[in-house]
């Protein structure tokens, strides 16, 4: 069987993930100022490696960075609960197969559950997105 590498470039992941128009609570779609984005920060997550859990494993790589709006109280509380936050993305990663990371939906569908996890960790969910760097499985 030829082995297939799945490699997604960074940035269109990026603009996938990050530049989507998000409802608000009268149904209109709203796309986030320029001066909004600035108002930004981001904290960049090492990289978690990946051994999926297929019969014939595949290992790779993750890059992540956490976009929250700029807020002291937000980045004490990333930098106070970052091993939690890492122990728990290493969980969602550990059950991982090859099939559950082939496709953009796939990988989309990981990134919410991962920042879905991390908002419960933080108890505010003022997390704004997870920004996908680079995946790459072998």
């Amino acid at each position: 069987m030829k082995k297939k590498t799945l490699f997604l470039v960074p940035a269109v992941m990026s603009l996938l993930l990050c530049s989507s128009p998000q409802k608000n609570s009268t149904g209109i779609v709203e796309v986030p100022s320029e001066k909004a984005a600035a108002a930004l920060l981001h904290y960049t997550l090492p990289t978690f490696y990946i051994t999926t859990c297929d019969r014939n494993a595949r290992m790779g790589s993750l890059s992540l960075t956490l976009m929250y709006i700029n807020n002291d109280d937000i980045t004490w509380k990333i930098k106070l609960k970052i091993d939690e936050i890492n122990d728990a993305i290493d969980g969602l990663l550990k059950g991982k197969q090859y099939n559950d990371l082939d496709s953009d939906e796939d990988v989309h569908k990981l990134i919410n559950e991962i920042e879905k996890k991390i908002n419960e960790i933080l108890l505010t969910g003022e997390l704004v997105s997870v920004r996908l760097e680079n995946i790459l499985i072998d």
